[in-house]
């Protein structure tokens, strides 16, 4: 379900934001493209066959974005437009920049009935024990989770990026030079990511490296800094960004036998004590200010000023 996480500080408790959110996901369902449109997107039931729009377990509420996107194959637009382009000329016709543009886009539009859409399926949760969301997405796609969250919730959403005080790679480099004292209850992978300090960029990847490997050695002796690193322990493995993303993420007793809501509550609870134990040995997440906050809605307009559980 999660091999890449976003965190995010809740600035108001999870379990307030959960039971808002599971009525407004309501009122923006997915529904199914019409034949001439490129894209749909809206809310569905996270649990296959369920029929609630968040399922809640052991302190945790997952929620499911679906983006179905018909994609046109360029080489078929090309062609179409060349024979265009070639029967205006046989006509004696002009055919200009703006005369392309024009059929370009009928040309897609009248290839979009034809096409089968693709489905992605983005799931997030809000996990109320540690006031974090956790979104199973990354970069751009991640922004565009959060917009959607704002239009459905018709307010910003109230959460920021996890962060800590210090700069994280400075904690990954220092654990990195001393392996005998990883953080606790973690042991180190051998997937690392290192950078210039100096430059922008110029990042050198490198997997199945021990820690104390010389190529790793003498790469942080040159100046270079590790920006992700492997950790893992009996539950769970992932790779740690220098924004605290999550990556590459594998639950160690996964079992396929399990239903998709077991397997939810199995991975939520091994991440949680993984997240707890990163806490301390981080500095401490920043402390983000709880806030006042009401969302538009009638009968669902919350002002919530408890702090979290």
């Amino acid at each position: 379900m999660f091999k890449s996480l976003t965190v995010y500080q809740l600035t108001v408790p999870g379990v307030t934001l959960a039971m808002c959110l599971a009525g407004k996901l309501e009122g923006k369902p997915f529904v199914h493209c019409p034949p001439s449109f490129p894209m749909s997107r809206g809310w569905v039931p996270p649990i296959e066959g369920g029929e609630d729009m968040i399922y809640s377990s052991c302190g945790a509420a997952l929620f499911c974005l679906r983006t179905d996107t018909k994609v046109v194959p360029s080489s078929a637009v090309r062609e179409a437009l060349e024979l265009k382009r070639v029967a205006a000329e046989r006509a004696g016709d002009t055919f200009t920049s703006h005369d392309e543009r024009l059929y370009k886009e009928a040309i897609i539009e009248g290839f979009l009935p034809g096409i089968p859409p693709t489905t992605k399926l983005t799931y997030a949760y809000i996990d109320s024990v540690l006031g974090l969301l956790f979104l199973g997405a990354n970069g751009a796609a991640a922004d565009e989770f959060i917009t959607l969250m704002k239009a459905t919730l018709n307010a910003p959403v109230p959460a920021a990026l996890l962060g800590i005080s210090a700069d994280p790679c400075e904690y990954y480099t220092r654990w990195a030079m001393e392996p005998k004292i990883p953080p606790d209850n973690f042991k180190l992978g051998t997937r690392w990511s290192l950078q210039n300090i100096e430059e922008e960029g110029g990042i050198i990847n490198l997997q199945n490296k021990e820690v104390d490997s010389p190529e790793m050695r003498a790469l942080i002796q040159d100046g270079r800094q590790v920006c992700s690193i492997t950790l893992y322990n009996d539950d769970i493995e992932f790779r740690l960004t220098s924004q605290l993303g999550l990556r590459n993420i594998k639950v160690q007793d996964s079992d396929s036998k399990r239903s998709m809501a077991d397997e939810f509550v199995y991975f939520v609870t091994c991440l949680r004590n993984a997240m707890r134990d990163l806490d301390p040995v981080l500095g401490g997440w920043v402390k983000q200010e709880m806030i006042d906050w009401s969302v538009d809605g009638g009968q669902e307009s919350l002002e919530l000023t408890e702090e979290p559980a």
